[in-house]
């Protein structure tokens, strides 16, 4: 059974469909009086359709304000439980989020006019420290939000430099249709992450296309467009494709040749150079860049941390995610990816004091639950309290029937009789593989307990599957050492011992001198390998590595 594996259930970093509750403390470099939470508008509208209108208008006030490098601006995803008016309590605001004043707005949209209303309150005290209201055309909604962040950073006496000035001050577009478009995609972006559904991703693409061709000129749409296409590329499950890589190249070329000194553009230039080239030196000259005018985008503070940490330097990525997570705690994506950092750190009382804090029912909560569950198991070594925490974890993106938990837990308690009958369910037809790059068939598992339960033609039958499946296509660069991994256990669960070998030793030699992320993974899966084949000196060589270095933030080997 120490060959079964918690199979790399990992995400990356985008934003939640579902808001956390939590009881965390604010971070002390957040409490402060220039801390500011901008809280959802409310929409005054008698037009149903123009609720996505007012939530827009909240998203780009904030943006403005987080570009004030003197305040701290507190993330959207984070401020998105308390849209109700009637039921905020500006002091619970003010502790949970860590901030010493609140933003209220009011929007009220009628044909090409709009009304805005914004206010600035003492989140301790109820008092209100400014408050102005703007009724204008449509096409003068940029100069509103310039004036509202303005207004708002002098009176918190933040001062403005002369580029963020410029930055606020910004006209991306003078075609209304256009923003529109964009504010809408803004809004789905912010739900796009690695268990999201390909659907998801298209639909923020074909938004983000009709507002280009709207204007073509409009440098912001064209950049988030290439980081919506990169975040596809990237992530296996969902359309790891050249075609998509391309659109990704496309559309960053369109940024550039209109914009290419903007924030923006620079952010979208290190998320193709993360996820489409593999160059992260380069990704990160750009999101460096880019970060000296977008001081609080919690999002490229994640970005900064993924890249450090594939980089090999897991200590610094670790300081980017805890500023990500201070800037937006209830962002799922950030909890994940910290708690990621914090396991190969082996930092797990961090872990633990993160991943308690948050309940809930949604695939990103799965991830957060089996990752707090390993640290805990880490500290403890309660077997039995810790098959019982995964068998109870919430259903994966990949898994609406909620199968894996309890199959996982199965493989935790060594009743392997069990893993397989959950696996013969028809509906389990798929499972993550390391890092989520690769969307594997149910087939190598089947394989692995056909050949634990001495099933062994069983076994080479599943293997066999398996085999074809991933013989089957192409690959990206990153997606090949998993899929390396996975064929080296194929021919392991068939008895092609010989050939397993080979394999591994190849793959052995591929990752050995880098500890970046996905490699440590690699190679506390290639341990168990070589377990299997009975290569024991190799096997020990393997896991030395991932116990003297960096580890492997998988969730734990069964002891």
């Amino acid at each position: 059974v120490a060959i079964a594996v918690f199979l790399a259930l990992r995400p990356t970093a985008t934003t939640p469909g579902t808001p956390p509750t939590t009881a965390a403390q604010p971070p002390p470099d957040l409490a402060s009086a220039k801390s500011v939470a901008v809280l959802p508008f409310e929409n005054l509208s008698a037009a149903p359709d123009s609720a996505f209108f007012a939530d827009g208008m909240h998203d780009e006030v904030l943006t403005a304000l987080a570009k004030v490098a003197a305040l701290n601006v507190i993330g959207r995803t984070s401020v998105l439980p308390h849209r109700d008016p009637a039921k905020r309590n500006l002091r619970t605001i003010s502790v949970e989020l860590g901030v010493g004043s609140v933003v209220e707005g009011t929007v009220r949209r009628a044909g090409n006019r709009v009304r805005i209303g914004v206010k600035l309150i003492d989140a301790q005290t109820g008092r209100q420290l400014w408050g102005d209201s703007y009724e204008k055309e449509l096409t003068d909604v940029f100069a509103i939000q310039a004036a509202v962040a303005q207004e708002i950073a002098t009176t918190l006496r933040a001062t403005l430099t002369a580029g963020e000035r410029a930055l606020i001050e910004r006209r991306p577009t003078e075609n209304i249709r256009a923003y529109e478009l964009y504010l809408q995609a803004k809004l789905l972006a912010n739900d796009l992450n690695a268990a999201a559904p390909r659907r998801d991703f298209d639909r923020t693409a074909r938004v983000l296309e009709e507002a280009v061709a709207a204007d073509p000129g409009f440098a912001q749409a064209h950049a988030l467009l290439a980081r919506t296409h990169a975040a596809s590329y990237l992530f296996g499950t969902v359309d790891p494709s050249p075609k998509r890589r391309e659109l990704a190249r496309e559309a960053l070329a369109a940024a550039q040749r209109i914009a290419p000194a903007a924030p923006e553009t620079r952010f979208a230039e290190g998320r193709i150079a993360y996820a489409c080239t593999r160059d992260f030196a380069e990704a990160m000259r750009h999101y460096q860049a880019a970060l000296a005018e977008l001081p609080n985008d919690s999002a490229l503070f994640a970005e900064i941390g993924m890249t450090y940490r594939i980089m090999g330097r897991p200590a610094d990525g670790a300081t980017a995610m805890a500023r990500a997570h201070a800037i937006n705690p209830l962002d799922l994506n950030n909890a994940i990816n910290i708690l990621a950092t914090y396991l190969m750190l082996r930092r797990f009382d961090e872990a633990v004091r993160i991943g308690e804090r948050y309940t809930g029912t949604s695939a990103q909560f799965a991830y957060i639950a089996l990752r707090t569950a390993c640290a805990r198991y880490e500290m403890d070594g309660d077997r039995a309290q810790f098959v019982r925490r995964i068998r109870t974890a919430p259903a994966l993106g990949v898994d609406p029937y909620g199968l894996i938990p309890p199959y996982i837990a199965a493989l935790f308690a060594g009743d392997v009789t069990e893993a397989a009958r959950l696996l013969s369910d028809p509906r389990f037809v798929a499972i993550p593989s390391t890092g989520n790059a690769v969307v594997e068939s149910a087939a190598l598992c089947r394989a692995m307990l056909a050949f634990l339960l001495d099933q062994r033609e069983l076994a080479a039958t599943h293997a066999a599957e398996a085999e074809a499946f991933f013989r089957s296509r192409a690959w990206t660069a990153r997606q090949e050492p998993v899929v390396a991994l996975e064929l080296a256990r194929a021919a392991a669960y068939a008895g092609r011992k010989a050939e397993a070998l080979r394999l591994a030793d190849a793959l052995r030699r591929q990752v050995a001198d880098k500890v970046d992320y996905d490699n440590v993974n690699i190679l506390n899966e290639l341990g168990r390998v070589y377990a299997l084949l009975g290569a024991r000196e190799e096997a020990l060589v393997v896991l030395r590595s991932i116990t003297t270095g960096p580890s492997s933030s998988d969730f734990g080997t069964p002891r």
